[in-house]
């Protein structure tokens, strides 16, 4: 299935006049790689928006459109609980094993909770 990030990519791509080969060759990938990262097989590399917002000089409006696809395209995330007390890694591996099993309406309450917490961070 393809991502937000894969579909804005292709349609950049068409807009452009370009194959996914040229794409590649110009974010010195395979084309291989790049398909994986449009169809979700692989994460969004840390450096291809600014990359791409430079190759094809993307106004602002699309750098924050193409920015949301990639966070909308996520397909896996890495906890570092090396410097994590007790009690947060705990929470995170409980999370991590029960992810799966949570249902649409328990998402959204997590979803409220964090936001909250971020807003009244954001506040202090």
């Amino acid at each position: 299935m393809i991502t937000e990030f894969g579909k804005a990519l292709r349609k950049l791509r068409i807009d452009h006049g370009e194959i996914l080969l040229n794409m590649a060759k110009k974010l010195e990938v395979t084309p291989s790689f790049l398909s994986a990262v449009e169809v979700g097989k692989k994460n969004v590399p840390a450096n291809w928006l600014e990359r791409i917002v430079e190759l094809y000089q993307l106004p602002v409006d699309e750098k924050k459109k193409l920015e949301q696809a990639v966070a909308d395209s996520v397909v896996s995330v890495k906890l570092n609980l090396s410097q994590i007390e007790q009690p947060q890694r705990k929470a995170a591996l409980v999370f991590a094993r029960n992810f799966d099993t949570l249902s649409p309406e328990e998402a959204d309450k997590l979803l409220e909770f964090f936001k909250a917490k971020s807003l009244k961070g954001a506040c202090q």
